[in-house]
C-alpha cells in the first residue's frame, strides 16, 4: 500500500504501472478450463484472420537472433543508427518540449560533483578499448560467486530472508 500511496500515478520514477507491481492478476492461478478456453479463443481468432506469408516471412526475419527481451543488448547497425540520427536533426525543439525536458531532469544529481580516482579513470579508458580490466583470479571469484542458485545470485541469505522463503514454502 505504501508504494500505491508513494507513486499513485503512472510512469513515476522507473515504475511503468502505478504502485509499481501490484497488478490485479498477480499470483492468479487459471484453471486448465479456463485456459482451455483462452486458447480455444485465441484459435478461432487466428482463423478468422489468418497471417499473411509476407507478414510470417517478415516476422521470422524480424525474430532472428533474437531473445525474448526484445533489443535489449543487441547492437544497431551503423546505418540504424545514422537514420535515427538524421531523423532527428535539424527538428527545433518548442518552449514548452525543451521546459517538460528540464522539469523531468529537475533533482536528477546522480553522479553531480563527483570525481572518479586516476586508477578508475585508467579502468574506464582501457575498457573503452576492449583491455580487460580485472585479473583471472578476480574474474574466477566472481564466477565462483555467481554460482549456484540463480535467484540468490550465490549470495547467502539472511535470516529473516531464509524463514520467510520457508514459511511461503510449507504454504
Amino acid at each position: 500500500m505504501l508504494e500505491y500511496q508513494l507513486r499513485p500515478d503512472f510512469n513515476i520514477g522507473w515504475n511503468v504501472n502505478s504502485g509499481g507491481m501490484m497488478s490485479p492478476r498477480l499470483g492468479v492461478v487459471v484453471p486448465s478450463d479456463v485456459r482451455e478456453k483462452m486458447r480455444q479463443s485465441a484459435k478461432r481468432r487466428h482463423q478468422q484472420h489468418p497471417m499473411s506469408e509476407q507478414t510470417r516471412e517478415r516476422l521470422r526475419i524480424a525474430s532472428t537472433d533474437r531473445t525474448n527481451r526484445g533489443r535489449f543488448g543487441q547492437k544497431k547497425t551503423l546505418e540504424e543508427r545514422e537514420r535515427i540520427l538524421r531523423s532527428k536533426q535539424g527538428i527545433p525543439k518548442s518552449e514548452q518540449h525543451r521546459l517538460k525536458m528540464s522539469q523531468r531532469m529537475q533533482g536528477k544529481t546522480l553522479h553531480a560533483g563527483h570525481h572518479h580516482s586516476e586508477q578508475t579513470k585508467q579502468r574506464l579508458r582501457l575498457q573503452k578499448f576492449g583491455i580487460a580490466v580485472h585479473s583471472e583470479e578476480h574474474r574466477r571469484r566472481l564466477a565462483e560467486r555467481m554460482k549456484g542458485n540463480s535467484f540468490t545470485k550465490g549470495k547467502p541469505w539472511s535470516a529473516a530472508r531464509r524463514m520467510a522463503w520457508l514459511a511461503r514454502k510449507e504454504n
